[in-house]
Formats: C-alpha cells, sequence, structure tokens
C-alpha cells in the first residue's frame, strides 16, 4: 500500500498560490480605486461650493445694486 507523503499535490499548491495572488491583486485594485474616488468627490464637492458661492456672491451684489 503506498503512503501519500505530501498533504498537498503540487497542482493545489499551484492553484492556491494563483488564487491568493487573484486576491491580493482584487483587494490592492479595489484600495486604490476607493481613494481615488474619495479624492475626486471632495475635489468635486470644493468645486460644486466654489460655484455655489459665486452664484451667491453675485446675487447679493446684484440686489445691493437694484436697491440703489
Amino acid at each position: 500500500m503506498k503512503q501519500k507523503t505530501r498533504k498537498l499535490s503540487i497542482k493545489m499548491k499551484i492553484v492556491l498560490s494563483a488564487n491568493l495572488i487573484v486576491i491580493a491583486l482584487c483587494l490592492l485594485i479595489g484600495i486604490i480605486f476607493y481613494f481615488q474616488m474619495r479624492d475626486a468627490m471632495i475635489l468635486m464637492g470644493v468645486d460644486q461650493a466654489e460655484v455655489a458661492a459665486s452664484m451667491a456672491l453675485q446675487q447679493v451684489q446684484g440686489d445691493t445694486l437694484a436697491a440703489l
């Protein structure tokens, strides 16, 4: 009777290693995407706030000129 000396075959070791690499890459891509989106959303919010502030300033200046 043959006794198996290895717990995992070479094929399973390769498959497990490949799966771990794919999972690590997906995790890395997800983290990079999250931080890029967070920064982009912050910049977009700042731009929108600047536009809203300039429109409010124009409205206030227009009201002041109309009162004169």
